[in-house]
This record gives structure tokens, sequence and C-alpha cells, in this order.
């Protein structure tokens, strides 16, 4: 054959060859391609025949491919082109498949083999990724943890680097890398320093995903009260208890600082233990105050604001024992100085009064005192007026009135002697001795006085004397006490009374006497004997009461108390009577 077309075309031109030539005619043949195919897709294949006079009758796929399926689509142009549907299996190899086919004519047979070559190619990398990602809570100085899922839909591997915000960390460098169809998660970590609500972000790399919200919440490892916290800011006195609980699931100790107040310690609190803060106001400070309490534990800090009330205003006066007017004769005129101080924190308004003749040196009627500041008054007496040997300067403005005894010293009589005038009428007064109660006659004002009963201690209640015994050896030691007060009538009142309670004891060349059942803040006159022996007549004041907490019960029953000063109680506890 190859022959005989040699012979044919080398002799070409003649008929006989013309008429050959036209008895041998070619079937079309096919047109050889290429497509493209996404991985797991689809694309449309069209096989096609070259021109040529001969029809087409059909197109034979001798080859199918390997790694995908073909559906007809129909007819192509003109008739010389068919359309298939090439769907691949989605297998990650390899990347190419191939389809040969023919083409078929009616009178000249099929061709040639033609082949399309089918490029599979993968669509592009595509990352899914949570929009929120939630931590558990955690105490500060702990760790909690949280999954990041990032998948890649798309095709492809998908790489990336991510970074987190303050206070999230990761292990390692956070690149990722993912295939197509796969996922990979990441450990991020959360470590929070203090007590607050946390929220941040994982941002990517040429912002190939939208960030990623974090948020987590750091807790309290302990907790203060909401009412007694509330009362703290508020000023609740000059106390605060201040109940703290432990949240955290471990022991935990507690570093309590304090700035401008005193606070107890409280140690480590057990597991679900608790324990009460005491706070206090400066007790050297009368005024309004603020502090300011630290609790620190586990690397967190609460900071606790305190105010305290201020003290009520406090009269101090000097002498405290009372005023002793000095005439010059018996009728003459006579002043003392009364120094007056308020110890407290409130400012005080102060009424003053004192029977006549007695009088006060003051332009005001009224006498203001703010804390701290301290005045002076003087308190006169007139001549000629026969004044009386005692009076009471009379103070009002606080809770209970004041009472400050005034008495007058005697002038110089003949013989060169002097003494105080008596501050209470003669009476008969009662002595306790050695336990025992019994009436006894007051020592002449001739007697000789021995030695003067020593204050060793006293309080707003009782006192503590000390004589020095006149009579070598011991027993027969007795107690004379007295009083005065004003009553109802508003004249002052004395008298002597029996105390139940003294106890009298030896100590060597001592004996003390213990009196207790005393009005607080009160003067009284006491003398002690032994035998025909008597002591100088003491003057001795108890001492102010100590000022009550801020409390409710407790306000009430000094209210009370003082209340009951102030009317000029006669009953010192069933104790004491005229």
């Amino acid at each position: 054959m190859l022959l005989v077309l040699c012979t044919v075309f080398a002799h070409a031109g003649s008929p006989k060859e013309e008429k050959i030539r036209e008895r041998i005619i070619l079937p079309p043949q096919p047109v050889p391609s290429e497509v493209r195919v996404p991985r797991s897709g689809s694309a449309e294949v069209e096989l096609r025949a070259l021109a040529s006079p001969e029809p087409v009758s059909r197109f034979v796929v001798r080859v199918e491919p390997t790694h995908g399926t073909l559906t007809p689509l129909g007819p192509g142009e003109e008739g010389r082109s068919t359309r298939l549907l090439y769907t691949h299996d989605g297998s990650k190899t390899p990347d190419t498949d191939r389809i040969v086919y023919a083409v078929q004519s009616r009178s000249s047979g099929v061709s040639a083999s033609g082949q399309i070559l089918l490029r599979i190619v993968d669509p592009a990398p595509k990352m899914e990724a949570p929009a929120t990602l939630a931590f558990p809570s955690v105490f500060p100085g702990k760790v909690s943890q949280g999954i990041l899922t990032i998948s890649n839909s798309g095709g492809g591997i998908l790489r990336g680097r991510f970074s987190l915000s303050h206070p999230w960390s990761i292990d390692g460098s956070g690149e990722f890398s993912v295939a197509a169809g796969e996922k990979v998660n990441l450990p991020l970590k959360f470590r929070p320093t203090s007590v607050a609500n946390f929220t941040g972000a994982v941002t990517f790399s040429n912002d190939m995903h939208p960030p990623v919200a974090l948020c987590a919440k750091a807790l309290a490892p302990f907790a203060v009260a909401p009412d007694a916290l509330e009362a703290a800011l508020i000023g609740s006195g000059r106390q605060v208890d201040l109940p703290v609980s432990n949240l955290a699931p471990q022991p935990l100790p507690i570093e309590v600082l304090a700035e401008g107040c005193s606070v107890s310690e409280i140690g480590a609190l057990p597991v679900n233990g608790s324990a009460i803060l005491q706070a206090s106001a400066d007790i050297g400070n009368a005024l309004a105050q603020t502090g300011k309490i630290l609790l620190r534990a586990m690397g967190h800090t609460q900071e606790i604001e305190l105010r305290f009330a201020p003290l009520p205003a406090r009269l101090v006066f000097s002498p405290e024992d009372g005023l002793i007017l000095h005439p010059a004769t018996p009728d003459g005129p006579a002043s003392s100085v009364l120094s007056l101080k308020n110890t407290g924190g409130e400012s005080v308004a102060l009424h003053m009064q004192v029977p006549e003749p007695f009088s006060i040196e003051s332009n005001m009627p009224t006498l203001r005192l703010n804390p701290g500041e301290e005045t002076k008054v003087n308190i006169r007496v007139t001549s000629g007026k026969n004044p009386p040997e005692s009076a009471r300067l009379i103070l009002s403005g606080l809770p209970s009135p004041i009472q400050i005894p005034i008495r007058l010293l005697r002038p110089v009589d003949a013989t060169g002697n002097s003494e105080p005038a008596p501050i209470f009428p003669a009476a008969s007064p009662l002595r306790v001795q050695a336990g025992r109660t019994q009436a006894s006659t007051p020592p002449s004002p001739k007697s000789p006085a021995v030695s003067k009963l020593d204050t060793v201690s006293r309080t707003h209640h009782s006192m503590h004397l000390r004589w020095t015994k006149p009579i070598a050896g011991s027993g027969n030691f007795s107690l004379e006490v007295r009083q005065f007060h004003l009553g109802a009538d508003g004249k002052i009142q004395t008298g002597w009374g029996p105390w139940l309670d003294a106890a009298i004891s030896e100590n060597g060349q001592y004996v003390d006497f213990e009196i207790p059942g005393l009005q607080p803040a009160s003067t009284y006159v006491v003398r002690a004997r032994q035998g025909d022996k008597v002591s100088e007549d003491t003057v001795v004041r108890t001492a102010w009461p100590p000022p009550p907490p801020v409390r409710g019960s407790t306000v009430l029953i000094w209210c009370m108390a003082l209340a009951a000063l102030a009317a000029g109680a006669v009953s010192l506890r069933g104790r004491f009577s005229f």
C-alpha cells in the first residue's frame, strides 16, 4: 500500500492518478485538547473532529478516564462534535487523567485515535475557624486552656500564622499547615494576673480569616461581704467588721496592709473558710478619719476605703478635783481659773451656770469648743455676800450635764492656821471597818491629822488608796467616805453613807483601801482612821468612763447611764445611800 501511494504521488497529475485519488477518502480526524478539572469537581469536555467532506457518523471512546466518570451532554455545533461531563472522583493522586477517542464516518471508516488530557487541579485553600472562643474561669496566677480548631474546606494546603493578645499565649511559634479537608487543633492558654473580665483576639497573617474573639474571666480568690463593705465605705462608727471568705480550692494565706487605721490579722483561710477582719480608727485621733485596707492573695489585690465617724465631744477640765477659791477675808472676793478642753472629735456648745454669789467672768452665755480646743474660765465669788462653803458649776451641752465642785478656802485665823472649809456639813458618818459597817462619830476639827491617803489607781467606778500606818502593828482600821451631789431641787445635798464592798488589807507599813461601786466623774472625800489617829481629808475624783462603741444597744445603755447621772441619782448600785 505504501508503495502504491508512493507511486500515485510520484506520477501525480495523470488522469489515471486522479481517478485513484478520488477513490481513497480519509475519515475526519480527532482534535487533541487539554481540559482543567478541579479535584473532586466536574468540567465539560468536547470531542471534536477536523473539517472534512465526510460527515461524522459518531465518536468512539476507546480509553475511558481512570479517576472519573463521563456523562453525555449532547451534540456540539454543526454535528462535528459531542459534549461530555467529566466528574473527578476526588482521589489525591495523580494530577492527570485522559480520554482517548476516534471519529467514525459513514463511508470512510474510523479515524486514528486522539487524546484529551484532563489536568486535575486543586482549588484554593479555604480556612474555617470559630468566630468566638470562650475559656473556663480561673484564679489569678492559674492557667485555663481552650482549643482553637482550624480546618481547610478548600483545596491544596492551608498555611498561615497567628498571634494572640495578652494574657493569652501558645506553646510554639503560632504557625499551622492544614491539608485539604483536614483540620488542626491548637491549644491556647489563658493565664491572668489580676481579677477582671478579659477579652482578646486571635489575628491571622495576610488577613486570611477574620479575627477570632477570645473571652475569659479571672476569679477573685477571696470575697468581702458586700453589706459590710458598703458599711465600711459609708462609715460605720469607729470600728468595722469585714467578713472575708476563701473562694479558692486550696488554703489561702491573705496578706493584710493598713493605712490610716489598725486591723487584725486573719492569716491563712482554709478551703471554704472565712474570718472576721476588724478595722478600727486611730484611738489617738478623735476626729473623723479615713483609712485604707489592702488584701492580697494569689496575685489579686483588693483595696477597701474606710471612713470612721468622729468621737462625740468629750470635756476634760482642770483642776479635775474641782475649784478652790481663796478669799483674803471671810467676806472678801476670791476667784479661780478652770481649764476646759474638748478631747472629742465634734464641736460642743457649753452653757455654764453657777449659783449666786458665784459668777463667771465671760461675756458669752454659751462657750463653743471645737475638737482639740482649750479655753480658760475665771470663776469669782463676790465679797460681802456671805457665800456658801461649797457650790457646783454646771456645764450643759453634752448628753449629760457636768457638775464641777467649788469650795472656799478659809482665811488664816489668829493662830496662823488655815484649812479648807469642809465641803459637807458635819454629820454622823458610817465607817467601814474590816468588812463591818457601824455608826461612828466624826473626829473633832481639833483632832490631829496624820498624813494623807495616796491615790494608787482609780477608774470610773472604783479607787485604790494607800495610807501609811500611824501606829505600828495591825488591826482597828476604818474608812469614812462622803459624797456630794445635786438634789431634785437643784441644791447641793451632802451626807455620809456606808461602803459595803470596801476591802481593807494590810501590806507591811501600809494599809490599802479598795473602794468599788463609785459613780463616774464624781468627787468623793475619803478619811482613814486607826484608833484615835485620823488621816487628812483626801479629795478624789473618779475617772471619766471610756467612750462607748457606736453600736445600737450599747449606745442606748450608755445614754441611760448618763441620764441617771444627770438626774442626780442618790443610789450608787445599791451600795451607797443617804
